[in-house]
């Protein structure tokens, strides 16, 4: 009899740009025991798909078309607190991490960060933990 296979870790993509969002989901899709459930290009979309397909993670980015990240975080958080969200977003200051951590936020990374760094902040953000990465690479501390 054989085992049967582990869950995949179900991912939702928020971001406006098309070739974002399939260059991100080809790579998120090529690591084993990841799948992208979903997209979303605005911050109305990103909220109804996060209630209807109750993603294991939101990789959401911040310059939203109709709403910014922050808010279309805030209204997910209220309905579902738990729900790890990793900002992922061009612009980086320590003012916005402050910000996306004091929203409930677990990770905020830098677009153009490597691979690496990226499924770093993944494996961080869905064990509880908190992934926050400055533009000299390294850990920052929100706190």
């Amino acid at each position: 009899m054989q085992a049967a296979p582990a869950r995949s870790i179900r991912i939702l993509i928020a971001d406006d740009s098309p070739e974002l969002r399939r260059g991100l989901r080809a790579l998120i899709e090529s690591r084993p025991g990841f799948k992208v459930c979903g997209k979303a290009t605005d911050g109305a979309e990103v909220i109804s798909q996060a209630r209807e397909l109750k993603p294991d993670l939101i990789i959401l980015d911040l310059g939203l078309p109709d709403m910014d990240g922050f808010e279309a975080a805030r209204r997910i958080l209220q309905s579902s607190p738990a729900m790890p969200i990793l900002m992922f977003s061009m612009h980086y200051s320590t003012q916005l991490v402050r910000e996306a951590h004091k929203i409930g936020i677990r990770g905020y990374i830098e677009k153009g960060s490597s691979l690496d760094i990226l499924f770093q902040g993944i494996e961080a953000v869905l064990t509880e933990g908190m992934f926050f990465l400055s533009k000299s690479r390294s850990p920052y501390d929100p706190h």
